[in-house]
């Protein structure tokens, strides 16, 4: 009746809307999708709900004997209120918009814990891969952001193999961007577009997508050259490494490790295909020059690490996984196991991740920190007194509240650390014709695991102190050492 309502919970974080099938209608209804049960019952005037990128809170007549449909959003609460009359519902379906491709990439081990944040990991990049595209979030961040798509695409790749979801982002971006533009008006995202296309290139083989962006590739790099000093330092007009870096001293260090990691990647791509980038090869030695340092930032750290720049590794330690992004959590647990500390990477991957878990996710967010653990309530109920509302009380930037995405496609990065650093595998040749294997278990007893590369499945059994077994598709050569 007026005044009553109802909350629903659909089990899983889901893309898509409600279905309300009613017998007995109301001529004001007011619907209300959530991440969280707080959000569902969340106003949007005087907080921080929001119907930005998609419309999650509404008021609607709902007729007598009805079938309709509301909504396009991401969400796994629904909170239904009378306002006016009574309401009596045959039923509320969710209509669930999700890819459709077979899984083929898989990882189990002896941890279900790991398997369940490979699992979810997985599923949250799956629910991304919309509209032919790959989006950072099904409920707000709806389209491609190609500087946050690295680690999507790694994730996408490893799971379903070749996609034109992302074929038609790298693309999408490229035509939309003519230089001298930066991709999304960010000078780094442009730099993460070289980085996903070679990695892409690396794992699919797609020799002739690829070569339309050649030419586009060496103006690009010729673009950055001029941006960068004798030497070496870069000067860009707007530096963004991610959120929780951002305006910090550690920031630009970050960046110049990317820009480095980028022009390494243009060199590589254009030399496959017999072309020489003059103009990426005097940015990388111009790079190397110049004498930087993070000091605390592990996002930064990591992304120097990586970049071969000698950089603070002990800081990655400190506080395990306190101080990740989710954006930058694969870079920062790949310096760190490429550091020699892989039961510690690995640790701390449990423990973010987990943390997540543990609050009732079921697909992981664009950002989080351990320390919203402490006395937080899980995202399934509204809190208790003395509780924390997770949801409603972390989260800055652009993502404060309620509009912080509880399903962000970058938080995917624990698939490609479970198979490039657990499992060791490592593609040496494009198209994967030629790949290492060579796992680090870090303690797990065992690992059985399938990776789609053109052809087939790679499909590999690690035993604590036993040789591996591997099974690649004819025509794969598999280096063990």
């Amino acid at each position: 009746r007026a005044g009553g309502y109802v909350v629903l919970d659909y089990g899983a974080e889901l893309a898509g809307g409600v279905r309300l099938l009613s017998f007995k209608g109301s001529k004001k209804v007011r619907l209300r999708l959530g991440e969280s049960v707080s959000e569902a019952c969340s106003e949007i005037t005087g907080g921080t709900a929001t119907n930005d990128h998609a419309v999650r809170d509404g008021v609607f007549c709902l007729p007598d004997f009805s079938d309709q449909s509301y909504f396009n959003s991401g969400f796994r609460f629904l909170r239904i209120d009378c306002l006016e009359g009574e309401l009596g519902l045959k039923s509320a379906v969710a209509e669930y918009t999700h890819f459709a491709g077979e899984q083929l990439g898989s990882f189990e081990c002896d941890r279900p814990l790991l398997n369940e944040i490979f699992t979810t990991a997985a599923r949250t990049v799956m629910l991304n891969l919309q509209n032919g595209y790959i989006w950072d979030g099904i409920k707000r961040d709806r389209l491609v952001w190609i500087g946050d798509i690295h680690p999507e695409m790694l994730a996408a790749t490893h799971v379903f193999g070749r996609l034109e979801n992302i074929e038609r982002a790298l693309d999408f971006v490229r035509e939309g961007t003519p230089l001298p533009k930066w991709m999304n008006d960010f000078p780094t995202y442009s730099m993460w577009w070289l980085l996903i296309l070679k990695d892409y290139y690396m794992l699919t083989g797609a020799r002739e997508f690829v070569l339309e962006s050649v030419n586009y590739v060496i103006e690009l790099s010729e673009q950055i050259n001029k941006l960068i000093t004798h030497d070496g330092e870069l000067k860009l007009d707007f530096i963004f490494l991610d959120w929780p870096t951002h305006d910090k001293p550690d920031e630009a260090p970050g960046v110049h490790a990317l820009a480095l990691l980028a022009m390494q990647a243009a060199i590589s791509l254009c030399a496959d295909f017999g072309v020489e980038n003059v103009a990426a090869a005097q940015a990388e030695e111009k790079l190397k020059r110049y004498a930087v340092r993070a000091e605390k930032s592990k996002q930064a750290i990591a992304m120097q690490l990586l970049a071969g720049y000698n950089s603070a590794v002990d800081k990655l330690l400190e506080g395990g996984s306190a101080g990740m992004s989710t954006f930058m959590s694969y870079y920062i647990l790949r310096a760190v196991h490429n550091s020699g500390y892989g039961k510690q990477a690995l640790s701390m991957l449990e423990e973010y991740y987990g943390g997540m878990l543990s609050l009732g996710a079921t697909s992981f967010w664009e950002d989080f920190d351990i320390c919203w653990l402490n006395n937080a309530a899980p995202i399934t109920r509204l809190p208790e007194d003395g509780e924390v509302d997770v949801h409603a009380s972390f989260g800055a930037y652009c993502y404060v509240g309620f509009r912080h995405s509880l399903c962000h496609g970058w938080s995917s990065g624990p698939v490609p650390y479970l198979f490039r650093l657990i499992l060791g595998f490592e593609p040496l040749e494009a198209g994967c014709k030629t790949v290492r294997i060579k796992p680090d278990l870090c303690g797990l007893k065992y690992v059985n695991a399938k990776i789609p590369v053109p052809g087939g499945l790679i499909e590999v059994k690690a035993r604590e102190g036993k040789k591996t077994e591997i099974k690649a598709p004819t025509g794969i050569k598999v280096i063990t050492d």
